[in-house]
This record gives C-alpha cells, structure tokens and sequence, in this order.
C-alpha cells in the first residue's frame, strides 16, 4: 500500500512539473512569435490614419478599432510586441502629414478602447510598460 501511494504522488509531482514545463515553454514562444515588422504596423494603422486626416468622414473605420483592441488591447501580444508596435506607430505617424492631432485623440474613445498611452502625433512609447502595470492594475498614473 505504502509503494502505491508513493508511486501516486512521484506520478502527480512529474506530471506536475512537466505540465509548468510545457506551459512556460509554450508561453515563451507564443510571446516572442514573428517580429511585428513597422511596414505591417503602418498598413493596419491606415485606417486610423485615415480618419486623422479626415480622408473618411466623421466614423472612425472598423478596421481602424479592430486593429487597435487586437494590438495594445487584447491579452495576445506580448508587452515587448505592444511597445515595438507603438514605436512603429510613432513613426508613421511622424512620417504622415496632414494628420489632425484632435481627431487622432478621440480614436480610443470613440473605439471604445483604453490605451495605455495617448494616441497622438508623437506618442510616448517609453511610458507604455508603466501604463500598461497601472491599466492591469486599476490604478492611475499621475
């Protein structure tokens, strides 16, 4: 009796640690995925950019939201994919003439997102890691 209780729990233990195993293997590499190239990022924020110049009216695009909730919004990419992609953002929004600071402002709100950073002509990737803590958080940043 006292061998099989032992065996039971030497059984659960290795299927304990292989499990965490494979979880944190296969959450390490889910993380890191494909790079997210600045060219992407630049052709999904079209439509955001779009809207900014007043190229589609007063509606911000579908696509436009879609993008934002699936990159700075939803759990999937990492928060060094998040913060690259900002940084890409930044870029073309710095490369894009025309845009109206105002209406790049109102995009979150109007997609019903929060970001953890102001959307903006220049917006500050740097602080996005602190954003996102105090976002899961529920605090606010002063």
């Amino acid at each position: 009796m006292t061998n099989s209780r032992f065996f039971s729990m030497f059984t659960i233990i290795n299927i304990a640690v292989v499990s965490c195993f494979l979880f944190i293997s296969f959450g390490a590499t889910t993380s890191s995925g494909a790079a997210i190239s600045c060219s992407d990022v630049s052709v999904k924020a079209g439509p955001c950019m779009d809207y900014a110049q007043i190229k589609v009216g007063n509606i911000v695009p579908p696509a436009c939201c879609d993008w934002l909730k699936a990159t700075f919004v939803e759990a999937g990419p990492s928060v060094d994919d998040k913060k690259n992609s900002c940084m890409c953002l930044k870029a073309a929004l710095g490369d894009t003439t025309g845009l109206r600071d105002k209406r790049l402002k109102k995009i979150p709100r109007l997609c019903g997102v929060t970001l953890p950073f102001m959307l903006r002509k220049k917006p500050n990737c740097d602080r996005y890691v602190i954003l996102h803590i105090h976002s899961l958080l529920g605090t606010k940043y002063l």
